[in-house]
Protein backbone atom coordinates (compact mmCIF):
# COMPACT_ATOMS: atom_id res chain seq x y z
CA UNK A 1 0.00 0.00 0.00
CA UNK A 2 1.41 3.12 -0.76
CA UNK A 3 2.08 5.58 1.94
CA UNK A 4 0.38 9.21 1.09
CA UNK A 5 2.39 12.66 1.76
CA UNK A 6 1.83 14.25 4.68
CA UNK A 7 2.50 18.11 4.77
CA UNK A 8 2.84 18.11 8.83
CA UNK A 9 5.55 15.72 8.32
CA UNK A 10 7.21 17.60 5.89
CA UNK A 11 6.84 20.98 7.86
CA UNK A 12 8.03 18.84 10.80
CA UNK A 13 10.92 17.87 8.71
CA UNK A 14 11.89 20.95 7.18
CA UNK A 15 11.96 22.38 10.53
CA UNK A 16 14.04 19.55 12.11
CA UNK A 17 16.42 19.38 8.79
CA UNK A 18 17.14 23.37 9.71
CA UNK A 19 18.48 22.31 13.50
CA UNK A 20 20.46 19.37 11.90
CA UNK A 21 22.23 22.00 9.41
CA UNK A 22 22.80 23.87 11.78
CA UNK A 23 24.29 21.43 14.22
CA UNK A 24 26.37 19.90 11.69
CA UNK A 25 28.10 23.14 10.99
CA UNK A 26 28.68 24.07 14.97
CA UNK A 27 30.39 20.62 14.95
CA UNK A 28 32.37 21.30 11.72
CA UNK A 29 33.70 24.45 13.34
CA UNK A 30 34.45 22.57 16.67
CA UNK A 31 36.72 20.22 14.92
CA UNK A 32 38.42 23.05 12.87
CA UNK A 33 38.89 25.13 15.81
CA UNK A 34 40.34 22.12 17.72
CA UNK A 35 42.99 20.76 15.12
CA UNK A 36 43.82 23.90 12.97
CA UNK A 37 47.36 24.55 13.21
CA UNK A 38 49.12 26.06 16.09
CA UNK A 39 46.20 27.92 17.44
CA UNK A 40 44.08 24.88 17.55
CA UNK A 41 42.57 24.27 21.41
CA UNK A 42 44.49 21.40 22.15
CA UNK A 43 47.83 23.66 20.94
CA UNK A 44 46.90 26.34 23.20
CA UNK A 45 45.89 23.58 26.33
CA UNK A 46 49.74 22.20 25.65
CA UNK A 47 51.01 25.60 25.72
CA UNK A 48 49.37 26.84 28.53
CA UNK A 49 50.48 24.05 30.59
CA UNK A 50 53.89 24.12 29.53
CA UNK A 51 53.96 27.80 30.10
CA UNK A 52 52.64 27.35 33.98
CA UNK A 53 55.28 24.61 34.77
CA UNK A 54 57.82 27.22 33.66
CA UNK A 55 56.30 29.97 35.92
CA UNK A 56 56.11 27.55 38.69
CA UNK A 57 59.37 26.34 38.07
CA UNK A 58 60.74 30.31 38.17
CA UNK A 59 59.29 30.33 41.80
CA UNK A 60 61.21 27.77 43.57
CA UNK A 61 64.95 28.75 44.07
CA UNK A 62 65.15 25.72 45.88
CA UNK A 63 67.11 22.80 45.60
CA UNK A 64 67.17 21.00 42.05
CA UNK A 65 66.12 17.61 44.41
CA UNK A 66 62.88 20.10 45.22
CA UNK A 67 62.07 21.33 41.29
CA UNK A 68 62.51 17.07 40.59
CA UNK A 69 59.83 16.85 43.03
CA UNK A 70 57.62 19.13 41.78
CA UNK A 71 57.69 17.99 38.15
CA UNK A 72 57.04 14.57 39.83
CA UNK A 73 53.53 15.77 40.83
CA UNK A 74 52.72 17.46 38.05
CA UNK A 75 53.59 14.48 36.05
CA UNK A 76 51.34 12.22 38.55
CA UNK A 77 48.69 14.52 37.79
CA UNK A 78 48.91 14.15 33.65
CA UNK A 79 48.85 10.16 34.60
CA UNK A 80 46.23 9.99 36.56
CA UNK A 81 44.04 12.19 34.18
CA UNK A 82 45.30 9.79 31.06
CA UNK A 83 44.77 6.80 33.44
CA UNK A 84 41.35 7.41 34.07
CA UNK A 85 41.08 7.76 30.38
CA UNK A 86 42.90 4.63 29.21
CA UNK A 87 40.31 3.03 32.06
CA UNK A 88 36.93 4.16 30.73
CA UNK A 89 38.18 3.78 27.34
CA UNK A 90 40.70 1.30 25.97
CA UNK A 91 38.09 -0.83 24.23
CA UNK A 92 37.03 2.26 22.12
CA UNK A 93 40.72 4.24 21.63
CA UNK A 94 43.43 2.33 23.20
CA UNK A 95 46.47 4.94 22.67
CA UNK A 96 45.88 7.14 24.96
CA UNK A 97 49.32 8.87 26.60
CA UNK A 98 50.62 12.21 27.49
CA UNK A 99 54.31 12.50 27.58
CA UNK A 100 56.57 15.49 29.85
CA UNK A 101 60.38 16.59 29.63
CA UNK A 102 61.97 19.33 31.74
CA UNK A 103 65.76 20.12 31.18
CA UNK A 104 68.27 22.42 32.21
CA UNK A 105 70.04 25.29 29.94
CA UNK A 106 73.09 22.56 29.43
CA UNK A 107 69.98 19.93 28.33
CA UNK A 108 70.91 17.83 31.17
CA UNK A 109 67.21 16.15 32.06
CA UNK A 110 65.59 17.10 35.04
CA UNK A 111 62.47 15.61 34.93
CA UNK A 112 60.87 12.95 31.77
CA UNK A 113 57.78 11.16 32.18
CA UNK A 114 58.76 7.61 33.66
CA UNK A 115 58.47 4.52 31.38
CA UNK A 116 58.00 6.71 27.76
CA UNK A 117 61.83 6.81 27.14
CA UNK A 118 60.93 5.29 23.55
CA UNK A 119 59.00 8.55 22.52
CA UNK A 120 61.40 11.32 21.08
CA UNK A 121 60.10 14.18 23.03
CA UNK A 122 63.96 15.48 22.80
CA UNK A 123 64.14 16.07 19.29
CA UNK A 124 60.60 18.73 19.60
CA UNK A 125 61.98 22.22 18.21
CA UNK A 126 60.36 25.08 19.57
CA UNK A 127 57.14 25.46 19.31
CA UNK A 128 54.04 22.97 18.07
CA UNK A 129 55.17 20.55 15.79
CA UNK A 130 54.10 16.48 14.75
CA UNK A 131 55.82 13.25 14.64
CA UNK A 132 55.47 9.64 14.52
CA UNK A 133 56.73 6.03 16.71
CA UNK A 134 56.35 3.45 14.66
CA UNK A 135 52.40 3.89 13.58
CA UNK A 136 51.57 6.13 16.64
CA UNK A 137 50.93 10.03 15.54
CA UNK A 138 52.24 12.69 18.04
CA UNK A 139 51.66 16.13 18.88
CA UNK A 140 54.14 17.78 20.76
CA UNK A 141 55.25 21.64 22.02
CA UNK A 142 58.35 22.67 23.51
CA UNK A 143 58.84 26.41 25.01
CA UNK A 144 62.27 28.22 27.05
CA UNK A 145 62.32 30.39 30.06
CA UNK A 146 62.89 33.93 29.34
CA UNK A 147 66.22 33.47 30.07
CA UNK A 148 66.63 29.64 28.92
CA UNK A 149 67.66 28.83 32.06
CA UNK A 150 64.29 26.02 31.51
CA UNK A 151 63.32 23.77 28.63
CA UNK A 152 59.33 22.23 28.95
CA UNK A 153 58.23 20.08 26.13
CA UNK A 154 54.42 18.20 25.97
CA UNK A 155 53.65 16.00 23.63
CA UNK A 156 50.50 13.23 23.95
CA UNK A 157 49.04 11.26 21.20
CA UNK A 158 46.34 12.15 18.23
CA UNK A 159 44.14 9.40 19.50
CA UNK A 160 43.98 11.74 22.64
CA UNK A 161 43.41 14.42 20.82
CA UNK A 162 40.69 12.38 18.73
CA UNK A 163 38.96 11.15 21.95
CA UNK A 164 38.48 14.58 23.12
CA UNK A 165 37.68 15.87 19.85
CA UNK A 166 34.86 13.08 20.10
CA UNK A 167 33.71 13.65 23.37
CA UNK A 168 33.50 17.31 23.12
CA UNK A 169 31.08 16.70 20.23
CA UNK A 170 29.26 14.18 22.31
CA UNK A 171 28.92 16.20 25.60
CA UNK A 172 28.12 19.42 23.74
CA UNK A 173 26.83 18.68 20.89
CA UNK A 174 25.13 15.30 19.84
CA UNK A 175 23.20 14.79 23.74
CA UNK A 176 22.05 18.21 23.74
CA UNK A 177 20.98 18.11 19.64
CA UNK A 178 18.98 14.89 20.64
CA UNK A 179 17.00 16.11 23.01
CA UNK A 180 16.41 19.15 21.53
CA UNK A 181 14.93 16.97 18.75
CA UNK A 182 13.24 15.04 20.79
CA UNK A 183 11.86 17.99 22.25
CA UNK A 184 11.34 20.71 18.93
CA UNK A 185 10.12 17.26 17.23
CA UNK A 186 7.03 17.46 19.82
CA UNK A 187 6.48 21.04 20.11
CA UNK A 188 6.60 21.39 15.94
CA UNK A 189 4.47 18.53 15.48
CA UNK A 190 1.70 20.13 18.04
CA UNK A 191 2.29 23.71 16.36
CA UNK A 192 1.80 21.99 12.73
CA UNK A 193 -1.05 20.32 13.75
CA UNK A 194 -2.49 23.33 15.43
CA UNK A 195 -1.42 25.65 12.19
CA UNK A 196 -3.24 23.22 9.62
CA UNK A 197 -6.50 23.16 11.39
CA UNK A 198 -8.05 25.58 9.18
CA UNK A 199 -7.51 23.15 6.53
CA UNK A 200 -8.95 20.43 7.84
CA UNK A 201 -12.10 22.58 9.24
CA UNK A 202 -11.92 23.55 5.14
CA UNK A 203 -12.29 19.82 4.34
CA UNK A 204 -14.75 19.29 6.71
CA UNK A 205 -16.82 22.52 5.29
CA UNK A 206 -16.75 20.91 1.99
CA UNK A 207 -17.63 16.88 3.16
CA UNK A 208 -20.82 18.82 4.48
CA UNK A 209 -21.55 20.07 1.49
CA UNK A 210 -24.75 18.34 -0.31
CA UNK A 211 -24.49 17.99 -4.07
CA UNK A 212 -26.48 20.91 -5.41
CA UNK A 213 -25.08 23.32 -2.84
CA UNK A 214 -22.78 25.35 -4.80
CA UNK A 215 -22.92 28.81 -2.89
CA UNK A 216 -19.35 30.39 -2.24
CA UNK A 217 -17.61 28.62 1.06
CA UNK A 218 -17.76 31.39 3.81
CA UNK A 219 -14.92 31.20 6.66
CA UNK A 220 -15.43 33.35 10.18
CA UNK A 221 -11.87 33.59 10.43
CA UNK A 222 -9.85 33.97 7.17
CA UNK A 223 -6.01 33.00 6.77
CA UNK A 224 -3.95 34.39 4.12
CA UNK A 225 -2.47 30.48 3.50
CA UNK A 226 -6.47 29.66 2.97
CA UNK A 227 -7.60 32.61 1.03
CA UNK A 228 -6.45 31.69 -2.27
CA UNK A 229 -7.36 28.09 -1.74
CA UNK A 230 -11.25 29.20 -0.60
CA UNK A 231 -11.42 31.88 -3.36
CA UNK A 232 -10.25 29.41 -6.15
CA UNK A 233 -13.12 26.64 -4.53
CA UNK A 234 -15.78 29.30 -4.91
CA UNK A 235 -14.55 30.14 -8.37
CA UNK A 236 -14.59 26.84 -9.39
CA UNK A 237 -18.54 26.39 -8.01
CA UNK A 238 -19.76 29.67 -9.44
CA UNK A 239 -18.59 28.48 -12.94
CA UNK A 240 -19.21 24.92 -11.75
CA UNK A 241 -23.29 26.48 -11.00
CA UNK A 242 -23.09 28.85 -14.52
CA UNK A 243 -22.44 25.79 -16.72
CA UNK A 244 -25.34 23.47 -14.73
CA UNK A 245 -27.82 26.42 -14.84
CA UNK A 246 -26.97 26.40 -18.69
CA UNK A 247 -27.19 23.09 -18.96
CA UNK A 248 -30.75 22.39 -17.64
CA UNK A 249 -32.19 25.27 -19.05
CA UNK A 250 -30.50 23.43 -22.28
CA UNK A 251 -32.23 20.49 -21.46
CA UNK A 252 -35.42 22.22 -20.59
CA UNK A 253 -35.47 24.75 -23.89
CA UNK A 254 -34.74 21.24 -25.81
CA UNK A 255 -37.30 19.11 -24.07
CA UNK A 256 -39.89 21.97 -25.09
CA UNK A 257 -38.31 22.08 -28.65
CA UNK A 258 -38.73 18.10 -29.37
CA UNK A 259 -42.30 18.02 -28.34
CA UNK A 260 -43.48 19.95 -30.79
CA UNK A 261 -41.85 17.53 -33.86
CA UNK A 262 -42.70 14.19 -31.46
CA UNK A 263 -46.39 15.34 -31.24
CA UNK A 264 -46.41 16.09 -34.94
CA UNK A 265 -44.88 12.74 -35.95
CA UNK A 266 -47.01 11.05 -33.29
CA UNK A 267 -50.08 12.68 -34.78
CA UNK A 268 -49.60 12.15 -38.13
CA UNK A 269 -48.28 8.31 -37.73
CA UNK A 270 -52.08 7.88 -35.98
CA UNK A 271 -53.75 9.93 -39.24
CA UNK A 272 -51.59 7.88 -41.56
CA UNK A 273 -52.87 4.33 -39.54
CA UNK A 274 -56.55 5.17 -39.47
CA UNK A 275 -56.60 6.80 -43.36
CA UNK A 276 -59.32 4.96 -45.18
CA UNK A 277 -58.55 7.33 -48.45
CA UNK A 278 -55.30 7.25 -50.65
CA UNK A 279 -54.95 10.89 -50.90
CA UNK A 280 -55.38 11.10 -47.25
CA UNK A 281 -52.56 8.76 -46.64
CA UNK A 282 -51.05 10.65 -49.33
CA UNK A 283 -51.20 13.58 -46.73
CA UNK A 284 -50.40 12.17 -44.02
CA UNK A 285 -47.26 10.75 -45.04
CA UNK A 286 -45.94 13.60 -45.91
CA UNK A 287 -46.53 15.42 -42.83
CA UNK A 288 -45.21 12.27 -41.07
CA UNK A 289 -42.09 12.76 -43.49
CA UNK A 290 -41.79 16.33 -42.85
CA UNK A 291 -42.31 16.16 -38.88
CA UNK A 292 -39.34 13.52 -39.10
CA UNK A 293 -36.86 15.41 -41.10
CA UNK A 294 -37.42 18.54 -38.60
CA UNK A 295 -36.63 15.66 -35.78
CA UNK A 296 -33.61 15.04 -37.07
CA UNK A 297 -32.51 18.23 -38.05
CA UNK A 298 -33.45 19.80 -34.34
CA UNK A 299 -31.93 16.51 -33.04
CA UNK A 300 -28.89 17.33 -35.10
CA UNK A 301 -28.15 20.41 -33.89
CA UNK A 302 -28.81 19.85 -30.14
CA UNK A 303 -25.92 17.38 -30.07
CA UNK A 304 -23.60 20.12 -32.04
CA UNK A 305 -24.51 22.55 -30.01
CA UNK A 306 -24.02 20.49 -26.77
CA UNK A 307 -20.68 19.42 -28.43
CA UNK A 308 -19.39 22.87 -29.47
CA UNK A 309 -20.58 24.61 -25.72
CA UNK A 310 -18.60 22.14 -23.40
CA UNK A 311 -15.50 24.23 -22.15
CA UNK A 312 -13.13 21.38 -23.13
CA UNK A 313 -14.28 20.91 -26.34
CA UNK A 314 -10.56 21.16 -28.72
CA UNK A 315 -11.35 22.01 -32.05
CA UNK A 316 -9.32 20.27 -34.68
CA UNK A 317 -8.09 22.62 -37.15
CA UNK A 318 -6.55 22.16 -40.84
CA UNK A 319 -6.15 24.15 -43.45
CA UNK A 320 -8.69 24.34 -46.32
CA UNK A 321 -9.15 26.52 -49.61
CA UNK A 322 -11.91 28.74 -48.53
CA UNK A 323 -13.03 28.96 -52.07
CA UNK A 324 -13.16 25.54 -52.90
CA UNK A 325 -15.02 24.36 -49.57
CA UNK A 326 -17.92 26.95 -50.24
CA UNK A 327 -18.29 26.01 -53.61
CA UNK A 328 -19.08 22.40 -51.99
CA UNK A 329 -21.31 24.10 -50.10
CA UNK A 330 -23.26 25.63 -52.34
CA UNK A 331 -23.29 22.82 -54.57
CA UNK A 332 -25.16 20.71 -52.03
CA UNK A 333 -27.77 23.68 -51.92
CA UNK A 334 -28.36 24.21 -55.14
CA UNK A 335 -31.30 21.98 -55.94
CA UNK A 336 -33.24 23.28 -53.11
CA UNK A 337 -32.71 26.89 -53.98
CA UNK A 338 -33.52 25.85 -57.71
CA UNK A 339 -36.96 24.65 -56.10
CA UNK A 340 -37.72 27.96 -55.08
CA UNK A 341 -35.67 29.49 -58.40
CA UNK A 342 -33.27 31.51 -56.01
CA UNK A 343 -30.20 32.78 -58.09
CA UNK A 344 -26.78 31.47 -55.81
CA UNK A 345 -23.93 34.03 -57.16
CA UNK A 346 -20.55 33.52 -55.83
CA UNK A 347 -17.51 36.11 -55.64
CA UNK A 348 -14.09 34.69 -54.39
CA UNK A 349 -10.49 34.76 -55.35
CA UNK A 350 -9.48 31.48 -57.16
CA UNK A 351 -7.69 30.16 -53.90
CA UNK A 352 -8.13 31.15 -50.39
CA UNK A 353 -6.45 29.92 -47.13
CA UNK A 354 -7.77 29.41 -43.88
CA UNK A 355 -7.16 27.42 -40.74
CA UNK A 356 -10.22 26.04 -39.30
CA UNK A 357 -12.15 22.90 -38.03
CA UNK A 358 -13.87 21.68 -41.24
CA UNK A 359 -16.08 19.59 -39.49
CA UNK A 360 -17.96 22.29 -37.57
CA UNK A 361 -17.06 25.26 -40.03
CA UNK A 362 -20.01 22.95 -42.30
CA UNK A 363 -22.55 23.16 -39.76
CA UNK A 364 -21.96 27.01 -39.43
CA UNK A 365 -22.20 27.51 -42.97
CA UNK A 366 -24.85 25.02 -43.85
CA UNK A 367 -27.43 26.87 -41.14
CA UNK A 368 -26.50 30.39 -42.90
CA UNK A 369 -27.25 29.34 -46.49
CA UNK A 370 -30.49 27.28 -45.30
CA UNK A 371 -31.53 29.89 -43.37
CA UNK A 372 -31.06 32.11 -46.79
CA UNK A 373 -32.74 29.93 -48.96
CA UNK A 374 -35.90 29.47 -46.23
CA UNK A 375 -35.95 33.09 -45.68
CA UNK A 376 -35.43 34.33 -49.16
CA UNK A 377 -38.78 34.50 -51.33
CA UNK A 378 -39.25 32.85 -54.60
CA UNK A 379 -37.27 34.02 -57.38
CA UNK A 380 -35.23 36.01 -55.13
CA UNK A 381 -30.99 36.05 -54.89
CA UNK A 382 -28.25 34.94 -52.70
CA UNK A 383 -25.10 36.03 -52.95
CA UNK A 384 -22.16 34.49 -51.44
CA UNK A 385 -18.24 36.71 -51.33
CA UNK A 386 -14.94 36.11 -50.16
CA UNK A 387 -12.31 38.48 -49.82
CA UNK A 388 -9.20 38.97 -48.55
CA UNK A 389 -9.03 42.31 -46.01
CA UNK A 390 -5.92 44.37 -45.03
CA UNK A 391 -5.74 43.23 -41.53
CA UNK A 392 -4.57 39.73 -42.78
CA UNK A 393 -8.10 38.05 -42.21
CA UNK A 394 -10.68 36.40 -44.62
CA UNK A 395 -14.24 37.71 -44.97
CA UNK A 396 -16.86 35.66 -46.04
CA UNK A 397 -20.09 37.33 -46.60
CA UNK A 398 -23.63 35.40 -47.32
CA UNK A 399 -26.69 38.13 -48.23
CA UNK A 400 -30.08 37.28 -49.38
CA UNK A 401 -32.82 39.78 -50.23
CA UNK A 402 -35.56 37.80 -48.32
CA UNK A 403 -37.49 38.98 -45.37
CA UNK A 404 -34.36 39.95 -43.01
CA UNK A 405 -33.89 40.67 -39.44
CA UNK A 406 -34.79 44.42 -37.63
CA UNK A 407 -31.76 45.46 -36.36
CA UNK A 408 -32.90 45.65 -32.80
CA UNK A 409 -32.60 41.91 -32.96
CA UNK A 410 -29.50 41.41 -34.59
CA UNK A 411 -27.88 40.52 -31.11
CA UNK A 412 -30.69 38.48 -29.79
CA UNK A 413 -31.12 36.20 -32.46
CA UNK A 414 -27.27 34.87 -31.48
CA UNK A 415 -28.77 33.63 -28.37
CA UNK A 416 -29.82 29.19 -28.46
CA UNK A 417 -33.94 29.07 -28.96
CA UNK A 418 -34.74 32.18 -30.07
CA UNK A 419 -36.83 32.97 -33.11
CA UNK A 420 -37.98 36.03 -34.59
CA UNK A 421 -41.74 36.46 -34.01
CA UNK A 422 -44.20 36.41 -36.80
CA UNK A 423 -41.70 34.00 -38.68
CA UNK A 424 -43.72 32.07 -41.24
CA UNK A 425 -40.47 29.61 -41.44
CA UNK A 426 -40.38 27.02 -38.52
CA UNK A 427 -36.74 26.45 -37.09
CA UNK A 428 -35.68 25.66 -34.27
CA UNK A 429 -33.65 28.87 -32.87
CA UNK A 430 -30.40 27.25 -32.66
CA UNK A 431 -28.63 27.63 -36.17
CA UNK A 432 -27.25 31.03 -35.34
CA UNK A 433 -25.88 30.32 -32.09
CA UNK A 434 -23.93 27.51 -33.57
CA UNK A 435 -22.28 29.78 -35.89
CA UNK A 436 -21.49 32.29 -33.48
CA UNK A 437 -19.74 29.73 -31.41
CA UNK A 438 -18.33 27.77 -34.21
CA UNK A 439 -16.68 30.95 -35.21
CA UNK A 440 -15.09 32.19 -31.93
CA UNK A 441 -13.42 28.48 -31.65
CA UNK A 442 -12.17 28.92 -34.76
CA UNK A 443 -10.54 32.69 -33.94
CA UNK A 444 -13.20 34.76 -35.65
CA UNK A 445 -16.65 36.11 -35.10
CA UNK A 446 -20.08 36.94 -37.13
CA UNK A 447 -21.99 39.71 -37.80
CA UNK A 448 -25.64 40.70 -38.98
CA UNK A 449 -26.10 43.39 -41.07
CA UNK A 450 -28.35 44.25 -44.28
CA UNK A 451 -28.76 42.43 -47.01
CA UNK A 452 -29.09 42.74 -51.13
CA UNK A 453 -30.92 46.12 -52.45
CA UNK A 454 -31.29 47.55 -49.03
CA UNK A 455 -33.26 44.50 -47.62
CA UNK A 456 -32.91 41.01 -46.56
CA UNK A 457 -29.96 39.95 -44.13
CA UNK A 458 -26.04 39.58 -44.52
CA UNK A 459 -23.85 37.36 -42.42
CA UNK A 460 -20.17 38.63 -42.25
CA UNK A 461 -18.08 35.84 -41.07
CA UNK A 462 -14.40 37.25 -40.37
CA UNK A 463 -11.81 34.26 -40.09
CA UNK A 464 -8.12 34.51 -39.80
CA UNK A 465 -6.05 33.88 -43.02
CA UNK A 466 -3.68 30.95 -43.16
CA UNK A 467 0.15 32.01 -43.17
Amino acid sequence: MKLKRSLLLRLIASQLLVVIVFSLIAMGNVVWQTTRGSTGDYDQQMMGLAKIILAKLDEKNASPELLVRYLEVMGDVLRSGNTAIETSKTDLVPNFDIVMRVTDKSGQEIYRTPERSHVPINLIPLGSSDFSVGRQTWRGYSVQSRDQSLTVQIAQTSDTIDYGLVDTIVRFILWPLFLFLSVAGLMTWFASRRGLTPLHELADMVSRRSPVDLKPLEQTVTYAETEPLINEINSLLLKLNTTLTRERNFLADAAHELRTPLALIQAQAHVLRHATTEAEKNMASTELNQGIDRAASLIQKLLLTARVSVEDFVPHFELIDLTGFVQERIATFSVLAAEKKIDMELSAPARCMVNIDRETFISAVDNVLDNAIRYTPEGGETNISIALLAESSVSLRIADNGSGISHELHERVFERFFRVAGSEQQGSGLGLAIVKRVLALDGGNVALSTGLQQRGLGVDFTLPAAG
